[in-house]
């Protein structure tokens, strides 16, 4: 993710990015410090990046209310607010910004570095401190390179590979070097005279009392009402630089209502693109969706399975964090689209974890666990579930936060992402109804349904059916489906089903050169390990790869180009450092 690089002390790594030829390359240093950005040419106006007599600061990625903020303080310039602010509020000025941001500052009479990314995370920010040094950076190979620039070795973190091997994703703060982290949502870090303090600006709780005594129907107008106003900030961020809207879609419900929300609002035309199987039911009510707004709409089938061949790329973006396959075609996707012309990609990424919840009841019984695999579960040595106050805000924070939203790592190589639910207020607000209002998508629903009649009459892929069916109706087409894609596996011959919106065992048991390539990846990237690898972990990814599925396959995967990147002799297969 192209963005910012800093360093306690002078240093010469470049900025190394996948695609440099879209990105715009400064550097502000005094000979005692470093400050460089190599950031998406676009929104600059956005991005700060000053050097005065008080203070150096870089910001990297959007900021929703900026001009609220800029009117606010009387100011013109990013610069300018970002400076009159840390003057006002101190070191947590940056908390009141909303959007994919991240940034830093170096106060220099206090010989203070101040480090954070936004409320969910999703701008990564990577570190490391000694008491004598201290550098972070948007990108992971970043860091690696300042490593590699004064000759210190990385030591491998083995249970952030295990982390991969099970969740998919990285639970907490690990990669897979022991000596650099990831900055959780919400917070920031505070490095002075070689202390490091890792700070919080913003906590998800829950405030049941906010709606005691309040029906739905008052919930549900207080949620409209702040969903209406981020989605309003959201859109109006593409229409102040005179881009083009552009937007995911799909037969669910997230991107359908964050789009339908942005058209209630006003008249509009937006871009949309779907990426599935070709004729599933995603392509057949996304078409049906853009038809109704009079929108365009792009399609890219999945059957060919090419992003699978994408690993190194893929991971050198995602920085490893997160299974390499889970973007599907969304990286091919924007790869062929000409983002110059378009604004933000906006999603609909974690309203049903927002506005519903990843809880699949209440009390008792087997919650999930945000585990892609349990096969390898007694691997891990701990967790990080007694930070949270409960588990609907652990998985929250892990499946959504550090699990789904990583793919923004991979969509901001090309523009700006957001959510509109993952504006904080909206986050907060959500929290704060009683859980089992939320649950299995209720209040969710009622608000479609009492707000925007008309998305509701389109069916939801999920179950095949429309979402004011009654559960009778929903269950016999589920049946239905089932037995439809028994029957199918019977006369293809094949156990795997070809249906879905990325059947990707199918795919592969029928692509043979996807299926060597995979098997030729794996068999070679294990020299890739530390030498001191551990024969156990060794094992266990050999084991996994052999008996798993192609989504175990890919955490196996995953972990070993991971390997190549943190531990290989440069990052992606180039010198990082300037000559």
């Amino acid at each position: 993710m192209p963005g910012f690089y800093i360093n306690s002390i002078p240093s010469r790594v470049a900025l190394k990015n996948l695609y440099p030829q879209r990105c715009i390359m400064e550097t502000l240093s005094e000979g005692t410090i470093t400050i460089k950005r190599h950031t998406l040419n676009k929104f600059m106006r956005d991005k700060a990046f000053c050097d005065t007599s008080e203070l150096a600061a870089v910001t990297e990625g959007v900021i929703l209310n900026l001009h609220e903020l800029l009117d606010e303080y009387g100011t013109a310039t990013i610069n300018e607010l970002v400076q009159a602010m840390y003057r006002k509020e101190g070191e947590q000025f940056f908390s009141r910004f909303v959007g994919p941001f991240a940034g830093a500052l170096y106060d220099k009479k206090l010989n203070v570095w101040l480090v954070w990314t936004n409320h969910v995370g999703d701008k990564a920010v990577f570190y490391s401190a000694s008491s004598k040094l201290f550098t972070a950076g948007s990108q992971v190979n970043y860091v690696i390179d300042a490593f590699r620039e004064k000759g210190v070795e990385l030591s491998f973190d083995e249970q952030a590979a295990y982390q991969m091997l099970t969740f998919g994703f990285m639970e907490g703060d690990r990669t897979y070097a022991q000596e650099i982290k990831r900055l959780r949502g919400g917070q920031y870090i505070r490095y002075s005279d070689g202390k490091l303090e890792v700070k919080e600006y913003f906590t998800l709780h829950h405030h049941p009392e906010r709606f005691a005594g309040k029906c739905d129907e008052e919930i549900i107008e207080e949620l409209d009402m702040a969903i209406r106003h981020a989605s309003a900030q959201e859109y109006a961020k593409d229409e102040e630089y005179g881009y083009e809207h552009f937007s995911d879609l799909s037969g669910g419900l997230d991107a359908r209502m964050n789009m339908w929300v942005a058209h209630s609002l006003r008249p509009r035309h937006i871009q949309f693109m779907t990426y599935c199987k070709a004729n599933y039911l995603d392509e057949i009510i996304a078409k049906q969706l853009a038809m109704y707004w009079h929108d365009e709409i792009i399609v890219k089938p999945l059957d060919d399975v090419s992003y699978l061949y994408e690993i190194d790329d893929i991971v050198f973006m995602n920085a490893g964090l997160s299974l390499y396959s889970g973007i599907t075609g969304g990286k091919r996707m924007l790869e062929h689209v000409n983002m110059d012309v378009y604004g933000l990609e906006h999603t609909g990424q974690l309203n049903g974890g927002i506005i519903g919840t990843y809880l699949s009841a209440i009390g008792g019984g087997k919650q999930p666990t945000g585990m892609y695999s349990e096969k390898l579960k007694d691997r891990l040595k701990e967790t990080n579930h007694e930070e949270f106050d409960d588990h609907e805000l652990y998985m929250l924070y892990t499946r959504g936060f550090h699990g789904v939203m990583n793919t923004q790592m991979i969509r901001s190589n090309y523009t700006e992402a957001w959510t509109t639910t993952t504006h904080p207020e909206v986050m907060q607000l959500c929290m704060d109804v009683p859980v089992e209002k939320r649950l299995n998508h209720a209040l969710y629903k009622k608000w479609i349904i009492s707000h925007y009649p008309e998305a509701a009459k389109y069916k939801w892929e999920k179950t095949n059916s429309l979402i004011t069916d009654n559960e009778y109706v929903i269950k016999l087409r589920s049946f239905i489906r089932r037995a439809r894609n028994k029957a199918g596996r019977v006369i293809h011959n094949t156990q795997y089903s070809r249906e879905g919106m990325n059947p990707l065992e199918y795919w592969v048991a029928n692509n043979t050169d996807i299926g060597n390539f995979l098997d030729r990846y794996a068999t070679s990237g294990y020299f890739d390990l530390p030498a001191n690898t551990s024969t156990k972990l060794i094992t266990d990814m050999q084991s996994l790869y052999e008996t798993g599925s192609i989504s175990e396959k890919a955490m196996v995967l995953t972990v070993l180009a991971s390997a190549k990147l943190y531990f290989g002799e440069s990052s992606h297969g180039e010198s990082s450092i300037e000559s």
